[in-house]
């Protein structure tokens, strides 16, 4: 650790080996930054009643402060300068800021700026854009430090693309919802982004496209990585059913959908014509119960739920699949199943971010028909398996370990 040199790390979630995909890329980065730093951990986080808190990562936990949110209480007190940031849009009949934006109110503000008052910070290290209102705060009170802001994607076009999936699926109320939202981005996008000495995002493609809206904006990729597995996965000898395995959070719109179309549309194909039985898992937190409902009801395919560790889902899983038809970043669970040394099949949307070529380190269907032959030259072919995770394997030991963030988050500005 460097000596003296402090950070302030603002989060909405706590960081997290074992959480969702921001929760993961959180802990890594600030697990790398504490190398450099004496880091103080702000989280301004909505209340989780019921649910089993994370604890805090090694790296702060002498130094930790967290702001549970209740948006039952601040979303009652929206203060005008949160609504500032979407005025042209307050025609809008819809909310005219973003739900997770909802909460900078000005008693949470005020909270989240006496945390670390008076203490004299080298950086702030500003993780999403949502954090940006508890960062402004810190950013007065320490003039000379070093900002940097944390995207993980482009939330504009995260947002545009949902309000397109949204649209597909006839959902038109909310197509115009996430439209909405996404123009507001943009215009937060205009408005903070040049604020800041640095912006961090997860792929190359997102940094090619900020910096043609930025040209003055230093953009660095800090890609997204997976911690080593326990142990890798090996594929399943022996009979009984071909598993393919979903895993994500289902209470995300895009691993909804996903899930929604492998079933109804490929599913059926895949087990018309595979030479033995297939099944599909679907595991994760979040699905509604009408959800489960109508899952429960396709044939062939089991609701896993809610898993405490994903290498269990792993054990028994023959093939990963990622239909995902909208969304930014890059996708931890394409990442997460090449470190277990299992085939992946995705869309082109899956892939995007993640330095692969279709054929060689995974496969790749955009369609219900192209995606279930993939599905099927899986079962069939033991040997095209084993060839796509040796060298999805390879990619991720190379470029997608939790060291391959340090270059980007130690290797430049004034750390």
């Amino acid at each position: 650790m460097a000596s003296g040199r402090k950070l302030l790390f603002l989060s909405p979630c706590m960081p997290s080996l074992y959480g969702a995909g921001p929760a993961q890329r959180a802990f890594h980065t600030l697990r790398i930054l504490s190398e450099a730093f004496e880091v103080h951990l702000l989280v301004v986080g909505i209340k989780d009643r019921g649910r089993k808190k994370p604890a805090p990562p090694e790296a702060a936990k002498e130094r930790v402060k967290v702001i549970p949110v209740d948006p039952w209480r601040d979303l009652v007190f929206l203060g005008r300068r949160t609504l500032q940031i979407a005025a042209p849009l307050w025609s809008e009949r819809w909310l005219p800021i973003p739900s997770e934006w909802c909460c900078a109110s000005r008693r949470v503000v005020a909270a989240t700026a006496e945390q670390y008052r008076g203490v004299s910070f080298d950086t702030i290290h500003v993780f999403r854009l949502c954090m940006e209102p508890f960062a402004a705060p810190y950013r007065a009170a320490n003039p000379g430090s070093q900002m940097q802001l944390d995207l993980d994607e482009i939330e504009s076009l995260t947002r545009r693309r949902l309000a397109r999936l949204y649209g597909l699926n006839g959902q038109t109320r909310k197509a115009r919802r996430w439209e909405v939202d996404a123009r507001v981005c943009e215009r937060a996008e205009r408005d903070v982004l040049p604020a800041y000495d640095r912006v961090l995002v997860s792929s190359e493609r997102e940094r090619l496209g900020l910096c043609e809206m930025f040209q003055n904006l230093e953009v660095t990729v800090v890609p997204n990585v997976v911690a080593v597995p326990p142990a890798p996965h090996r594929a399943r000898n022996g009979g009984g059913p071909f598993v393919i395995l979903f895993l994500g959070h289902l209470a995300y719109y895009p691993n909804a959908d996903a899930v929604a179309w492998f079933a109804q549309r490929v599913l059926g194909l895949v087990r018309r014509k595979a030479d033995r039985d297939v099944r599909f898992d679907v595991a994760g937190p979040g699905a509604s119960r009408g959800q489960i409902s109508r899952w429960k009801r396709v044939e062939g395919l089991r609701v896993v739920g809610p898993v405490e560790r994903v290498d269990e889902c792993y054990d028994s899983a023959d093939a990963v699949v990622v239909p995902i038809r909208a969304g930014g970043g890059t996708r931890i669970k394409i990442l997460e199943a090449f470190a277990r040394q299992t085939p992946v099949v995705t869309t082109s949307v899956g892939m995007e971010g993640i330095d692969v070529t279709a054929g060689e380190h995974l496969l790749v269907g955009d369609t219900p028909e192209d995606h279930a032959r993939a599905c099927l030259e899986l079962i069939a072919d033991p040997d095209l398996a084993h060839r796509l995770t040796d060298h999805a394997f390879a990619v991720w030991k190379r470029s997608y370990q939790p060291h391959a963030m340090r270059a980007g988050l130690l290797g430049a500005g004034r750390t």
